[in-house]
């Protein structure tokens, strides 16, 4: 005597239904991590350019600062847009793919094309939102340190007329010791520029 037992499940329409949700789900993925990537794309484009704007507060910002500020600053502004070009770039590429052909296109091949493609967009996509967040507070301090950092003084210009008549212009400085010779002053005047 054989016994057999039944394996048979009951399918509802239920079932089916989220059979066909999660089949569409997978055969979206790369448009949606697409679509995801073009719109983050566009706000860290919005982000960068509000905080490299943000290091450069006037003009003469930078000129004012002392000089190992000053070098700090750049420094900062050109690692901060450095990481955000590359932020950019990623976001890209995660939103576009990369072109390339496929010779033969089957079931099997287009769904391990698309889930190679949608995991590598992802990624893509993860780091560029890392970096570009970084690069956003890298930005942002650089712009922080122009604005709380005290401009140095505006150093004090002379002319000074010697007794010959040779006019110079400039800063005056102690020489001390390494001073040679003697100069007579007819006048010294402060200018506000030579």
């Amino acid at each position: 005597m054989t016994v057999t037992a039944s394996t048979r499940t009951h399918v509802t329409s239920e079932d089916l239904r989220w059979e066909r949700e999660a089949e569409d789900l997978r055969h979206g993925a790369v448009l949606r991590v697409h679509s995801t990537a073009s719109k983050w794309l566009a706000a860290s484009a919005s982000i960068t350019g509000v905080a490299s704007v943000t290091g450069l507060l006037s003009p003469g910002a930078l000129a004012a600062l002392e000089e190992t500020t000053r070098d700090c600053v750049v420094a900062l502004l050109g690692l901060g847009l450095l990481m955000a070009f590359a932020g950019l770039v990623l976001a890209s590429l995660a939103s576009q793919g990369t072109p390339r052909s496929m010779e033969i296109l089957d079931g099997v091949a287009l769904r391990n094309h698309v889930q190679r493609r949608s995991s590598v967009a992802a990624k893509q996509l993860r780091v560029s939102r890392f970096v570009v967040v970084a690069s956003t507070v890298i930005l942002a301090a650089a712009g922080l340190i122009v604005a709380i950092t005290p401009p140095q003084p505006p150093k004090q210009l002379y002319l000074l007329v010697t007794d010959s008549g040779r006019v110079a212009c400039g800063e005056l400085s102690d020489l001390g010791a390494a001073g040679k010779g003697t100069v007579n002053v007819r006048s010294l005047a402060p200018v506000p520029a030579c």
